[in-house]
């Protein structure tokens, strides 16, 4: 009897740990980054430096946050510091991933970023578009909507974006 009770045992314990491993979902995907970016205009005047760190999720619970610090040049050096919260996240392939970040009082962006591998500088590339409101913005980001960057050149001068892409 004891034997059969043991048995039975790790037969349970077995099938329970099967039934964990079938339901836990691997690392979701993802991307990181920490870059430098200049801003010009089309003429090719500097109007912008920026600092950010930001990690995006395409999970349900937590999506991940931006941290920036932005210098705006020609206005007194005026830094502003955000840490904003992602509002969605797709991570298309091992290489390109789309989130957007944003609150109601703030508005929202939407953001493209291709990984080029490392270093990042100057393999990588960054495409963003603000919006005043938040509606649609996470429908542009799984849609893959093509981003308007008519009026400004971002150039990425230090850092590194990684897309962290486990599959769907």
């Amino acid at each position: 009897m004891r034997k059969l009770t043991i048995l039975i045992l790790v037969v349970v314990m077995v099938l329970g740990l099967m039934l964990l491993a079938v339901g836990a979902r691997g690392p979701a995907n993802k991307v990181t980054g920490e870059i430098w970016i200049e801003v010009f205009l089309n003429d090719g005047t500097l109007i912008q430096e920026s600092y950010s760190e930001f990690v995006a999720f395409e999970r349900d619970d937590n999506k991940g946050y931006i941290s920036m610090r932005t210098w705006t040049v020609g206005r007194d050096e005026v830094e502003i510091h955000l840490e904003v919260p992602v509002l969605c996240c797709n991570v298309v392939d091992k290489n390109t991933a789309w989130f957007a970040w944003g609150t109601e009082d703030l508005g929202c962006t939407v953001v493209k970023v291709v990984d080029g591998g490392s270093p990042g500088d100057p393999n990588d590339e960054i495409y963003f578009e603000s919006f005043d409101e938040l509606d649609n913005v996470c429908d542009m980001v799984t849609g893959e909507t093509e981003l308007s960057m008519e009026e400004y050149i971002v150039v990425i001068v230090g850092g590194n974006i990684v897309v962290h892409y486990y599959g769907e």
